[in-house]
C-alpha cells in the first residue's frame, strides 16, 4: 500500500512538475506572440486590439447587477487574483491564436503571390528566351538569305554568260557569215 502511495505522490509531483514548465513555456511563448505582436502590427491597431479586451471584460460586468457583482468579489476575494490570470491568459492565448491564425493568413497569402510572381517570372523569362532564339533564327536567316540572293544573281549572271558566250555568239557569228557569204 505504502509503494501505491509512493507511486501516486511521484507521479503527481512529475505531473505538477511538468504543468509548471508548460505554464512557464506558455506565458515565455504569450510573451514572445505579444512582443512580436506589438512588432508588427502598428502601435494603434495593437491599442485598439487591447482596449477591446477590456471594454469586453467591462461590458461582461457591467451585465451583472451591482449586487451580484459585490457578492462575486466577496466569495471570490481569495482566488480572484489568479483567476484574473489565468482568464486573461485563456482570453489572451485565444486573441493571440486568433491574430497567429490572421498572420499565418496573411503569410501564405503572400507566399501564394510570391510564388505567382515566381511562376510568371519564370514564364516571362522562357519567352523571353524563346523569342531571343527565334529572333536569331530569323536574323540568321535573312542575312544567309541576302548572301543566297548574292549567289542566286552571280549564278544567273554567269549562267547567262555561258549561254550568252556558247550559244547566242556562235549563232550569231554563224548569221553574220552566211549574210556576208550570200
Amino acid at each position: 500500500m505504502k509503494d501505491c502511495d509512493y507511486d501516486e505522490l511521484s507521479a503527481i509531483t512529475s505531473l505538477v512538475t511538468s504543468l509548471s514548465q508548460q505554464i512557464g513555456n506558455s506565458s515565455e511563448t504569450l510573451n514572445d506572440i505579444d512582443d512580436t505582436l506589438k512588432k508588427l502590427v502598428p502601435p494603434d491597431v495593437y491599442a485598439l486590439l487591447v482596449n477591446r479586451d477590456l471594454s469586453n471584460r467591462e461590458t461582461k460586468s457591467d451585465k451583472l447587477g451591482e449586487e451580484e457583482e459585490e457578492e462575486e468579489r466577496n466569495s471570490q476575494d481569495q482566488d480572484q487574483v489568479s483567476k484574473e490570470k489565468s482568464q486573461r491568459g485563456i482570453l489572451n492565448v485565444s486573441e493571440h491564436e486568433q491574430r497567429i491564425r490572421d498572420l499565418q493568413r496573411q503569410r501564405l497569402s503572400l507566399i501564394m503571390e510570391l510564388q505567382k510572381q515566381d511562376f510568371i517570372t519564370a514564364k516571362l523569362e522562357n519567352i523571353i528566351e524563346q523569342y531571343g532564339e527565334i529572333f536569331d533564327t530569323l536574323k540568321d536567316f535573312l542575312k544567309s538569305h541576302d548572301k543566297l540572293q548574292e549567289e542566286e544573281r552571280l549564278e544567273a549572271k554567269e549562267s547567262l554568260e555561258k549561254y550568252l558566250l556558247q550559244c547566242i555568239f556562235p549563232t550569231l557569228q554563224k548569221l553574220q557569215r552566211d549574210k556576208e557569204g550570200s
